[in-house]
């Protein structure tokens, strides 16, 4: 017969737990732009400070109380909108304290019915190597683009019409962007292949260590479920070793005796071993999630989509979708008014003429593109995980070179020299084509995806004339002009003498 009690601490760790996963999955599946979720959200971030806020005006006084505010804004600020590292010193110190009960709770256990004692070893190589990898994805460079290292990245990525046209000008960088690099504000760097800032690493992801970024996620979840699955095999070994299936239990609170079931049997285990099962259970619901994000990761990558791309096609193909449905209902709207002006003339009556102006002077919705437009940079599976494997930047021999990028390079170069030169303006403030001759641009450099915003007008083109300006090639039929007209006088002069 076995005492126990369900003890205040086992409550309070499993209450945390189900609070962190419900939000975690919360954030991870539902839409957060559009209905009750989108709501409480807007409460929590906009409508509670700003109640906060006028509270404290009244409370303490516009100076003290502004004073506060400058500080939380400050601390909020530096901790969400600029690189540090607490989440590195949050990760260090989970990861090491989990072990830390491993070896002060786990341990002593070992060896038992289901575990070995070598498991002693193998968790102590695995924390190890989870840490490696962390240090590397930390430290390796995501590919970062400077003037002197523009060649070395400009020409791996053909530009694309809708979301990379050639001869964008980072405004920060001030020199043109090639295609899928993006500046990152938090590095202050401008990125090659840009998936994203992760604050776990302090640093970007990107072309050189998405690799590093990947077997850092893998390598978690090997360790979060060998974690959980080796944490349970202890309790296990200690339910069938005491045969507490078969056991009458007491508790001491309340005296009343109770047989065993799967839920006395947990109680029991949670108040002998609290630490060895606040340990499974946070590897257990951490590896649920880490799996989650890794298979994201994975999809994108067998689909050669960063994750700042996937944000940019979505938001593309909701524009386009919204156009679709326009379209439709002006289709539908005139094939009602065709039928009911074809019954009408039927019954020998006549048509109203409003309804005639109204059909007439309607403008059709026009689409940028009768079909959505597919990924460019999807190569296949097998050749767009070996991109991953080995970035094209990276590659024996030398960056990979796609023609078709360096042609559009080289004329956006060209016309960025020509603009400079017709403008009479050497400062680097004013280098790079105008936002009306490339776009839309937003204040990271990228140009807008909506729908009409960029559907290839304005940005170089290889055909014609290299996509050169109107005025620049005026300026060289000009100069063209000249030096026919100078060579001209020249002959004639030759011939007089």
């Amino acid at each position: 017969m076995f005492g126990f009690q369900f003890t205040l601490t086992g409550s309070f760790i499993l209450s945390s737990y189900a609070i962190i996963f419900s939000v975690i999955v919360v954030c991870m599946f539902c839409d957060l732009d559009e209905g009750p979720f989108a709501s409480a959200m807007s409460f929590v971030f906009d409508s509670l400070p700003k109640g906060l806020s006028k509270g404290l005006h009244m409370v303490l006084g516009k100076r003290a109380a502004s004073a506060l505010e400058r500080c939380v804004n400050g601390a909020i600020t530096w901790g969400c909108y600029k690189r540090n590292p607490l989440l590195q010193i949050f990760y260090l110190a989970v990861v090491l304290g989990a072990y830390a009960g491993v070896v002060t709770y786990g341990y002593p256990m070992l060896p038992c019915r289901y575990l070995p004692i070598w498991h002693k070893y193998t968790a102590a190589g695995a924390v190890a190597f989870c840490l490696y990898l962390w240090w590397l994805a930390c430290t390796v460079s995501p590919g970062i683009i400077t003037a002197e290292n523009l060649d070395d990245y400009a020409y791996n990525y053909m530009p694309e019409k809708y979301l990379y046209p050639a001869g964008r000008v980072c405004p920060t960088a001030k020199f043109v962007k090639p295609a899928r690099s993006k500046f990152c504000r938090l590095m202050g760097a401008h990125v090659a292949r840009f998936d994203h800032f992760c604050p776990w690493l302090n640093q970007s992801v990107g072309m050189e260590n998405y690799r590093y970024f990947l077997a850092f996620l893998f390598a978690h979840c090997l360790l979060l479920t060998y974690g959980a699955v080796g944490m349970t095999g202890l309790l296990a070994s200690d339910a069938v070793d005491r045969d507490l299936f078969n056991a009458e239990f007491y508790n001491s609170s309340t005296g009343v005796r109770t047989k065993a079931s799967w839920t006395v049997v947990l109680q029991f285990l949670i108040f002998q071993h609290w630490g060895v099962f606040a340990v499974a259970l946070l590897c257990g619901v951490m590896a649920i999630v880490l799996l989650g994000f890794t298979v994201y990761h994975l999809w994108l990558a067998s689909r050669n989509v960063t994750t700042n791309e996937s944000y940019k096609w979505g938001d593309l193909k909701k524009a386009w979708l919204k156009y679709e449905a326009r379209r439709q209902a002006q289709i539908k709207r005139r094939a009602k008014r065709a039928a009911a002006r074809e019954e009408a003339l039927a019954k020998g009556g006549k048509v109203a003429d409003d309804d005639v102006e109204e059909s007439s002077d309607e403008e059709g919705v026009t689409l940028p593109y009768e079909k959505f437009p597919s990924n460019p940079y999807d190569r296949g599976l097998l050749a767009n995980l070996w991109e991953v494997v080995s970035p094209l930047s990276l590659r024996a021999g030398g960056p990979v070179r796609d023609l078709e990028s360096a042609r559009a390079h080289a004329e956006a170069l060209a016309e960025q020299k020509d603009e400079q030169d017709d403008d009479g303006e050497c400062d680097a403030s004013a280098s790079g084509p105008s936002n009306r001759a490339r776009g839309r641009y937003d204040e990271d450099g990228d140009i807008s995806t909506a729908v009409g915003h960029n559907n290839g007008e304005g940005s170089n083109s290889s055909n014609g004339n290299g996509g050169l300006s109107k005025r620049a090639k005026k300026r060289r039929a000009d100069a063209k002009r000249k030096d026919i007209s100078a060579s001209n006088t020249g002959v004639s002069d030759k011939k007089s003498s």
